[in-house]
């Protein structure tokens, strides 16, 4: 089994260049250098929770998936230009995913509730 610090870096680096972002970007937008999102995605370097949930965020993907050797890919997906993407685009690209992701489980519980009164 890989080093688990490997496999959350090999899967932040997966779906960061699947989504276009550069790493330069991403750094930005945790706040951090550009040096440090390149060891955290060789796996040298750990990731805090607080920056793994803002990127399974970012990314439209439930935190736990980023922990997984295979990951599963089912994220939120829309168009737009990645390659002028500054901090801001990604804040904004967040708060719509949450937005999705509230949305799923509103709806899940409203299904869980419609079960329980049959």
């Amino acid at each position: 089994m890989e080093n688990a610090m490997l496999i959350v870096g090999k899967n932040i680096r997966k779906l960061r260049k699947q989504s276009g972002f550069t790493q330069s970007s991403i750094a930005k937008y945790l706040n951090v250098n550009q040096s440090l999102m390149s060891k955290i995605e060789k796996g040298e370097q750990s990731i805090t929770s607080d920056m793994l949930d803002r990127l399974a965020v970012l990314f439209g993907i439930p935190t736990e998936n980023l922990l997984h050797e295979i990951i599963s890919i089912k994220h939120i997906s829309f168009p737009f230009r990645a390659s002028k993407m500054n901090e801001k685009n990604l804040e904004a690209i967040s708060a719509i995913n949450r937005i999705v992701f509230n949305l799923r489980f509103m709806r899940k519980c409203q299904e869980f509730g419609k079960k329980a009164t049959e």
